[in-house]
């Protein structure tokens, strides 16, 4: 049996359905991505799997009970990044981190090592006392990712981790996320395929779901479909030997492939 699953999840803000009939089976180690676009859907799921929505039909399990049954046992196991998440500008990690190690119910014992850990897991350590006013968006993620795991939770569940980061903080990110999914089930939203693609082990999209398959499975369907709709409306790419119309060669710069006689021009990347 999964660990979590959701069964026809379903959720009307008036007449607006926002989430349609939402099916999720996830088992132990698993790291799932929610792909979709801008208002798909994906942060009102998420936010029905940490109990801030309640959904108008269907079902949430955890070990095959509901979780609005579990109550505060089920959000016991939850660590949970939103989008954007509030903090003080004027603390540091360490105190912003024994702040939400005390709300989540740590043992005053635990608290400290607990918090040495998490600021080495996410390479933070350095700056452990510095205040957060000065910390890129990056390195607030981080302290983001470490609050989340003060309960060490079976259930991770982080929305849209990626946005605003650099190519480096992205690296960085999935390294991170990579690790810590050895042991415990990990929902990823995201609009970007490649934040997942190399991590994750399926990718279903939001509701209504037109497709659930792994990351490279999932890339693959896509360039097919577009490729589909390139033939159907008639569209053949150009030859590429064809140059683009009105573009023309510098007139300084050698033609490398019938260099003038008598000279000698040194290709760019040899």
């Amino acid at each position: 049996m999964a660990l979590l699953e959701v069964k026809n999840l379903g959720i009307s803000f008036g007449g607006l359905r926002a989430v349609n009939e939402f099916h999720l089976h996830i088992e132990k180690g698993c790291l799932y991505g929610l792909i979709g676009p801008n208002g798909a859907g994906k942060t009102t799921l998420i936010k029905m799997l940490t109990t801030l929505l309640f959904p108008t039909s269907g079902q949430i399990l955890w070990h095959g009970t509901d979780i609005s049954a579990l109550g505060a046992r089920y959000r016991d196991i939850i660590g949970y990044l939103p989008q954007q998440f509030g903090y003080y500008r004027n603390d540091t990690p360490r105190q912003f981190l024994r702040y939400l190690a005390a709300l989540k119910g740590v043992p005053r014992a635990q608290t400290e090592r607990r918090i040495d850990e998490l600021l080495a897991l996410v390479s933070l350590s350095g700056a452990a006392d510095q205040k957060m006013k000065k910390f890129s968006g990056g390195m607030l993620q981080r302290v983001g990712i470490a609050q989340a795991m003060l309960n060490d939770p079976k259930l991770l569940i982080l929305d849209e981790p990626t946005a605003g980061l650099d190519p480096k903080e992205r690296v960085r990110f999935r390294n991170l996320i990579h690790s810590l999914a050895q042991d415990r089930i990990i929902i990823l939203s995201t609009h970007i395929v490649s934040d997942i693609e190399t991590i994750a082990h399926h990718a279903p999209r939001p509701p209504p779901v037109l497709l659930r398959a792994t990351p490279k499975h999932l890339r693959r369907a896509a360039r097919q479909g577009l490729r589909a709709a390139r033939r159907g409306h008639g569209h053949r790419p150009p030859p590429a030997s064809r140059r683009t119309p009105g573009r023309r060669r510098h007139p300084a710069s050698p033609d490398l492939r019938n260099p003038a006689p008598g000279r000698a021009y040194r290709h760019p990347h040899p």
